[in-house]
Formats: structure tokens, C-alpha cells, sequence
């Protein structure tokens, strides 16, 4: 799969996690990488919840990292912040929707 590891990676996610995540083997995740295995589409579709992305980016048809339409009545700050945000790895999304949380007070 071609885009599994950049997605992996832009999670924050170690192999093991994402294995753990999926329940399979940080091995299976590694043949899932390197091209030595394909994932059966359900473990397919848990790949691409568990980090946030489109099916089709996992499996190299689309460029495209995100899942979510960006609503059209969305300002130009609005749309990238939202993207800014998609690129931050879990954890640091975390903190970041605190923060938001403590300056919206």
C-alpha cells in the first residue's frame, strides 16, 4: 500500500500501535508497507479510520490525505486551520484543541 507509512508516520503511530489498533501484527503492518502483503478490505477500512484517511490515499489512487469535505461556508483561515490540523500527529492534536478550548473561554 503506498501511502500507509506517510499516514502512519503523520499519526505519530509506531507499527506496533497501528497493529494494536487494527489487531493484527506490527509484522502484518510491516508487510503492508513494503508492498509484501494487501490488507483484506476490512482491515482495509480500519486502516483508514484508525488514521484518518480515504481508502483511496492508502492505496495510492488519490494524493489527497484527508477524508472530510471542508464545508464550503468555511473562511480561508477556517479551511487552514483545518488543515493544518490534519497534518499534526495525534497527540499534538490533542493539545491543540485544548489550547483552542482555553482561548475560547
Amino acid at each position: 500500500m503506498k501511502n500507509l507509512r506517510e499516514a502512519r508516520k503523520e499519526k505519530g503511530m509506531r507499527q506496533a500501535d497501528l497493529a494494536e489498533a487494527v489487531h493484527v501484527s506490527a509484522q502484518t503492518i510491516s508487510g503492508y508497507e513494503t508492498g509484501y502483503a494487501q490488507p483484506p478490505t476490512e482491515i482495509l477500512t480500519k486502516l483508514a479510520d484508525v488514521l484518518e484517511v480515504s481508502t483511496d490515499f492508502l492505496l495510492g489512487r488519490t494524493t489527497d490525505i484527508g477524508t472530510i469535505e471542508v464545508n464550503a461556508n468555511l473562511t480561508i483561515d477556517e479551511e487552514a486551520l483545518i488543515s493544518l490540523y490534519r497534518k499534526l500527529p495525534s497527540r499534538e492534536r490533542s493539545r491543540l484543541v485544548e489550547f483552542a478550548k482555553v482561548l475560547a473561554e
